[in-house]
């Protein structure tokens, strides 16, 4: 029985995460950011939210440094939309999950051009010479 509350405190410490990012933090320095998982510990203390940024690792880095800085703003707005005994410690942390996604997609599609073989061009070819 635990684990479902747990499970349910994570999707809505996600849910929460994602609408503060989303309106209530105006920091430029951070990236277009995707809350990806929330994992909350099992007494509550800690939070390590999963974060997928666009960008080049530079920005990626760059936002969750800021995300990090940011955290204790990030929990205090927590607390005044999520009633819990104990607010957990929120560290951010980049997921790169979606990187091996792109790389396995890239890797299929150049296989599948590589199985398709180079642009016949001769029959283009042979009609305009018949043309």
């Amino acid at each position: 029985m635990a684990s479902l509350r747990l499970h349910k405190v994570n999707e809505l410490f996600k849910r929460e995460i994602s609408r503060i990012l989303q309106r209530d933090l105006a920091n430029p320095r951070i990236g277009f950011t995707t809350v990806t998982h929330v994992e909350v510990s099992a007494d509550l203390a800690h939070a390590a939210v999963r974060v997928s940024v666009m960008g080049d690792e530079q920005q990626r880095q760059t936002t969750v440094a800021e995300l990090n800085k940011a955290a204790g703003f990030i929990q205090h707005l927590l607390g005044r939309r999520v009633t819990i005994r104990t607010m957990p410690h929120i560290q951010f942390k980049l997921d790169r999950s979606l990187d091996a996604v792109f790389r396995v997609e890239k890797v299929l599609n150049e296989l599948r051009e590589d199985a398709e073989g180079p642009a016949d061009t001769s029959t283009s070819n042979e009609d305009e010479s018949n043309a």
